[in-house]
């Protein structure tokens, strides 16, 4: 504090002000509104609503209009409000009441500062954190004299509305990227965007001509399998799940270009399920994969940096998802999908589907993405919503030629990445703008956000009231009340005087 401005002073939190205000019981006082910790917006100074106070059961305490409202519970210390109305709050502020040394706002403002927050986190007290006003009475507050307090506020709310306007509008950006993904993918999905390559490509081999090769090829490679002794099939060679349908199941519809096709999934590709045994021990150098670990559209190893030995997986019966192949999540969330670019061994909660030369594993990875609410609906639930093996094989997919899915993957890989592009910048924006709250404060409290009452005074030839004498006179001021009040109540203690 010792390089303050001209005219300010530093004094402790606990001279300026001390919380006096009583307790009530809000079913006594049913016309006061009731504020609670969920009614005030951190880092904001806002207040988002109250509840009456005859809903309430719990004592509260009473404030007035200009209180500063503290919440003293951790982890919310930034939870600060300056009160425009007489009411009831939580026992877990500290109502901090207006005096004539300081401007309520001035001190709210101080209280949200990066310093203050700092210093009263350090603080701990109880089995759920509290922060008593004892511990925070010692803190010394830089004070400026009143009408440059005043001053002060005023800037920092002309500024600060601003910043508080930038971040509203910053917060619409994520919102409009999720729609406009969302809508790409749709489009993408639907034909609608390469309805302009079909145009100009009229002679590509509808889908369905494809599907009905492809599934011919099938059936014959596996009875040319079946024919082989079993020390000559491949390794884990089974009865493929695509087997379990027809080229009867797929379907054309109106709602689709001329060219695409409907068809369940499972027709297109085998799939594998992973096994219900959950690994012992993680040795190995084959990633572990769990639903958290997908975050992009290809996922290349664990994030928690699991994995697992041959000898771990063959002891918990799993395995082992091919490159291409693609994973989906099939518990609790939903439309989460991912393309698999090394070998991985998954958990229960997601079902992987292998690569088939019917549909790319990008656009199978897209596609997956636009069934969220179909698959909500499709979903059992016991505690939590899952899709069993037949449902995750049922899922519908609007399968194009192969040409075009390369031509739709191209296109969605490219409105993604000027999506991706403008959500860097939104980032780096907000980066800036969530320090600018902070650092507009930190210059209004070392004098530098508008002129000092000191620098004022002597352009205008005038005298001003320094802080320190101006706290010096509130006490005398106090002092001299205490004195009145105290000689008052001897007076009314002392007994009556006898006459002789």
């Amino acid at each position: 504090m010792s390089e303050l401005p001209e005219g300010w002073t530093g004094v402790a939190l606990g001279l300026l002000t001390q919380p006096s205000r009583p307790r009530r019981t809000p079913q006594n006082f049913p016309n006061l509104p009731f504020v609670g910790m969920e009614q005030i917006e951190a880092h904001t100074r806002k207040l988002l609503g109250t509840v009456p106070s005859a809903v309430m059961r719990s004592t509260a305490f009473h404030f007035l209009k200009g209180d500063v409202l503290y919440g003293r519970l951790r982890p919310y210390l930034n939870k600060v409000y300056c009160a425009n109305f007489e009411g009831l709050c939580s026992s877990e502020f500290i109502v901090l009441p207006e005096s004539a040394a300081f401007s309520s706002k001035y001190l709210l403002y101080y209280l949200n500062t990066e310093s203050f927050v700092e210093f009263a986190n350090q603080l701990n007290q109880g089995d759920r954190p509290r922060v008593s006003f004892d511990q925070i009475s010692s803190h010394v507050i830089p004070l400026p004299p009143l009408n440059e307090q005043r001053r002060i506020v005023a800037k920092l709310e002309k500024l600060l509305s601003r910043v508080d306007a930038v971040q509203e509008r910053l917060a619409k950006i994520p919102r409009i990227l999720k729609r406009f993904r969302q809508s790409v993918l749709a489009a993408a999905c639907s034909g609608k965007l390469t309805a302009d390559w079909r145009e100009a490509n009229q002679c590509i081999e509808p889908a369905h001509n494809l599907l009905e090769r492809l599934d011919e090829e099938r059936k014959k490679r596996i009875k040319i399998e079946n024919r082989k002794s079993k020390s000559e099939r491949e390794r884990f060679i089974k009865k493929p799940n695509y087997l379990n349908y027809s080229i009867s199941d797929c379907i054309e519809s109106e709602d689709l270009p001329p060219t695409w096709i409907r068809v369940p999934v499972g027709f297109l590709c085998d799939c594998i399920v992973p096994g219900r045994d959950k690994p012992k021990s993680f040795s190995g150098s084959i990633p572990w994969i769990t639903l958290p670990d997908i975050t992009d559209i290809e996922i290349w190893n664990s994030s928690s940096g699991l994995g697992l030995s041959e000898t771990e997986i063959e002891a918990v019966r799993a395995r082992v998802i091919p490159t291409n192949s693609v994973v989906m999540s099939c518990i609790g969330r939903f439309g989460i999908s991912a393309i698999v670019k090394k070998p991985i061994v998954v958990n229960q909660q997601l079902h992987a589907f292998l690569q088939s030369d019917a549909i790319l594993p990008h656009y199978l990875a897209y596609h997956i993405q636009t069934l969220t609410q179909y698959m909500q609906v499709l979903a059992t639930s016991t505690t939590i919503a899952y899709l069993n093996k037949d449902n995750c094989n049922s899922l519908p997919i609007s399968v194009p030629p192969i040409s075009e899915q390369q031509e739709i993957v191209r296109r969605v890989e490219a409105l993604f990445k000027t999506a991706d592009a403008i959500e860097a910048r939104y980032r780096a924006a907000k980066v800036h703008v969530d320090k600018l709250t902070q650092a507009i404060l930190a210059r209004a409290f070392r004098g530098e956000l508008v002129p000092t009452e000191a620098e004022l005074a002597r352009l205008e030839g005038r005298d001003y009231e320094p802080a320190a004498v101006l706290l010096e006179r509130i006490r005398q001021e106090r002092d001299t009340d205490d004195s009145r009040r105290q000689s008052r109540r001897q007076k009314l203690a002392a007994p009556p005087s006898l006459p002789y």
